[in-house]
């Protein structure tokens, strides 16, 4: 019996300080609320971002890509042609430490159209 008064009196006091904490709002501020909690509309700006960023995706496709590689190779010795007869021969034709540096740019010219018509696919798919 006891256990009961104390459960009903813990819910009669917590009753009571909810409803001290009750906040009148105002039409302007309902709303604004309303919109920050909605899922749904967060969902749609969600969408609407993912859209975007597919679309520029695809308009990435139209500019040239760059790209480089680096390499290093080390031989034992410096590298050297042998001929017969030939004053002079041995000739050092390469060195013990070999570095190479490569950049390439790569434009397509011509698609089939592919590149348009997926950019026009996903301009659409956005909006």
């Amino acid at each position: 019996m006891a256990c009961i008064s104390c459960l009903l009196s813990i819910l009669y006091l917590s009753s009571g300080a909810l409803a001290a904490e009750k906040k009148v709002y105002t039409l302007e501020q309902c709303v604004k609320e309303a919109l920050a909690n909605n899922w749904k509309l967060k969902a749609k700006k969600e969408q609407i971002n993912q859209a975007e960023y597919v679309k520029n995706q695809a308009r990435a496709d139209f500019l040239p890509k760059l790209s480089t590689s680096y390499g290093y190779k080390r031989y034992g010795m410096d590298q050297e042609a042998f001929f017969k007869d030939v004053p002079g021969s041995p000739f050092k034709v390469g060195s013990t430490n070999n570095y190479q540096w490569r950049g390439t740019v790569k434009q397509p010219l011509f698609t089939g159209f592919a590149i348009l018509s997926t950019y026009l696919s996903a301009f659409r798919i956005g909006y």
